[in-house]
């Protein structure tokens, strides 16, 4: 199995940027040899929303929660983190201009690196994704 990251963005909020910030890194995460399952890119129009996010999380072996101000008031965010829970995925948080005091409670069990850590995390797939 190829190592896979659901990176959930929530395109719904875009206008912080946290899903432009994901997307630049997509080809990053394809010369890794990592794949990458991204709201932005595989919710097309017209498709059921939660199905696409289970079926994004099913074929991931890893969840990247991207935390924002506007996200980290999101109902779908913690939704997601009980959708990669129940499906027995390690699920990191990586924080985008919120602090760790502003990770929500129901989140905070997780692990969660600051946005200054994300290229460490890249490197850690990569190597995750060499020994698959």
């Amino acid at each position: 199995m190829r190592t896979s990251i659901a990176a959930l963005a929530l395109i719904r909020r875009e206008r912080d940027g946290q899903s432009l910030y994901l997307a630049q890194w997509h080809p990053r995460w394809q010369e890794v040899g990592v794949e990458v399952w991204l709201d932005a890119f595989d919710l097309p129009g017209g498709r059921n929303v939660k199905e696409r996010i289970k079926e994004g999380m099913r074929s991931s072996t890893e969840c990247l929660i991207l935390l924002s101000p506007a996200s980290r008031e999101s109902d779908w965010v913690k939704h997601e983190a009980g959708l990669a829970d129940g499906y027995g995925k390690p699920t990191v948080l990586v924080l985008l201009h919120v602090s760790d005091d502003d990770v929500p409670d129901p989140l905070r069990d997780l692990k969660f690196l600051s946005i200054n850590e994300f290229p460490g995390y890249v490197r850690h797939l990569a190597a995750f994704a060499r020994k698959k």
